[in-house]
């Protein structure tokens, strides 16, 4: 039978744990990593992407997997749960549905108490749109790219669960064509440039003055993403 091996890194420390993920799934999973304050307790979570949406998590504290239920929505579009103010995030379409259609929900995870809630999103345009979730700092972020514009808006929730605090960051027109389904992920300086990633290049944007420039061809980019520096070890005690 197919064991997958999971891996927690420390780059800062180059200390890493392994463990199994849950024995019993034999289907694709999508996976979120937080650090839950209330337990001080490292959890990973796996949601399996089949009919049910099973949800089970890790906490490295006490080395187990527990199932907490099925996740309330159908297809997840981010393969990595956001983590933010305690919770886990992810962009997800209506149960039962087939493809990328709308409209969508943001499914939040609080990880002390196990619970599913929503987080309202930003007004969009009616324009046909791919929407991507992500943090900028403290904020939560959607992406929003409109398909046949080619235009992406930025927005961010500048105070975390207040639907008015919804802001557009930036709004960036494209000067050549995206295959806009296949953006990953986003990054943000302190002077608003921003890096895109996209599974086959490397973009900045420059949003003073909205314009763009591809910086970087990769045959195949699955995913990158930025970390805080710690010392602490991934190995939590009690």
């Amino acid at each position: 039978m197919r064991v997958d091996i999971l891996f927690i890194w420390n780059p800062s420390t180059r200390i890493s744990t392994t463990f199994v993920a849950p024995p019993s799934w034999r289907c694709k999973k999508v996976y979120g990593f937080a650090y839950d304050k209330a337990t001080n307790d490292y959890k990973v979570v796996a949601v399996s992407i089949n009919e049910k949406k099973s949800v089970k998590i890790y906490s490295l504290k006490t080395g187990n997997w527990k199932h907490i239920g099925d996740f309330p929505q159908g297809y997840l579009l981010n393969v990595s749960g956001v983590f933010l103010n305690g919770y886990l995030h992810w962009m997800a379409t209506h149960r039962g549905a087939t493809r990328l259609n709308y409209p969508c929900t943001i499914v939040s995870l609080n990880l002390a108490n196990e619970t599913y809630g929503e987080v309202s999103q930003p007004v969009y345009d009616e324009d046909d749109k791919v929407l991507t979730l992500g943090a900028l700092g403290e904020w939560l972020c959607v992406f929003c790219n409109y398909r046949l514009v080619t235009r992406a808006d930025i927005s961010v929730m500048k105070v975390y669960g207040v639907q008015d605090s919804w802001t557009k960051l930036v709004s960036v027109s494209y000067p050549f064509n995206f295959d806009s389904p296949h953006y990953l992920s986003f990054f943000i300086s302190n002077d608003g440039t921003i890096l895109l990633q996209s599974r086959w290049d490397l973009v900045v944007c420059y949003s003073n003055h909205g314009s763009s420039s591809k910086i970087k061809y990769f045959d195949r980019c699955d995913y990158a993403t930025t970390f805080v520096e710690s010392l602490v070890s991934s190995y939590v005690t009690s």
